[in-house]
């Protein structure tokens, strides 16, 4: 993995990359397969104030991508299932469409809020997860 100056990260994905400003380096899984069959890529990093992951999903065999909303819906199922409370907001990032989901819970007494930009970037859905409290 490559790390450009000042704090740009780049992630690959197949034959494309993306940077990304951060103040650390993140690394790279093994995990090759989402858990319903697309080929993946995933970085993240772990502190102990912030989890930080972006995933970059493609195309699989005779498995074509999902649109952005049919992934934005698949995910506010999942965090409406464990009680979150979602804002859901239409963004552009460097000239492409993105959804952002801006998503609060409560586990185990403690309240998390964090929020999720889906893009899609050519062949990709490129997810980046940073918490914001």
């Amino acid at each position: 993995m490559d790390t450009y100056s000042f704090g740009h990260q780049v992630i690959r994905a197949g034959q494309s990359e993306i940077t990304i400003a951060l103040p650390y380096e993140m690394g790279k899984s093994t995990k090759n397969m989402s858990d319903d069959g697309y080929p993946i890529d995933i970085y993240g990093s772990v502190t102990d104030h912030m989890v930080i992951e972006v995933e970059a999903l493609r195309a699989g065999e005779n498995k074509p991508l999902p649109t952005v909303d049919e992934y934005v819906n698949r995910s506010k199922s999942e965090f409406t299932k464990i009680g979150g409370t979602i804002k859901e907001e239409s963004v552009a990032l460097d000239g492409a469409s993105a959804k952002k989901l801006d998503v609060t819970y409560t586990t185990q007494g403690q309240t998390f809020r964090f929020f999720s930009i889906r893009i899609l970037r050519s062949w990709r859905i490129v997810e980046y997860s940073l918490p914001i409290s």
